[in-house]
């Protein structure tokens, strides 16, 4: 299974069941499928009437062998400006 099919069936699942659309930031390949980290830019009026920053959804999608969507889940929820990054471990 090429890597362009696991792209074009996460894009399609965006589309279908949030009607927007997902960039795929990180993709893997695993024992039984694939899993993919997707990011998307979540709509609302009420944030686009008052001009507040973007929020960024990142879900997780895992598909298996045969093309199948096996699960997705929002896994967080930021604004666009925020970076995002939680390294505790971070001496810089």
């Amino acid at each position: 299974m090429a890597l362009e099919q696991v792209i074009s069936k996460i894009k399609e699942l965006f589309e279908i069941a949030l009607e927007t659309k997902g960039r795929v930031i990180s993709i893997e390949k695993q024992e039984d499928g694939w899993r993919a980290i997707v990011e998307t830019v979540e709509v609302s009026d009420y944030k686009r009437q008052r001009s507040l920053n973007d929020i960024v959804g990142l879900y997780q999608i895992k598909i298996n062998k045969h093309l199948e969507v096996i699960s997705y889940k929002r896994i967080s929820l930021r604004e666009r400006i925020s970076l995002g990054i939680e390294d505790e471990d971070n001496d810089i």
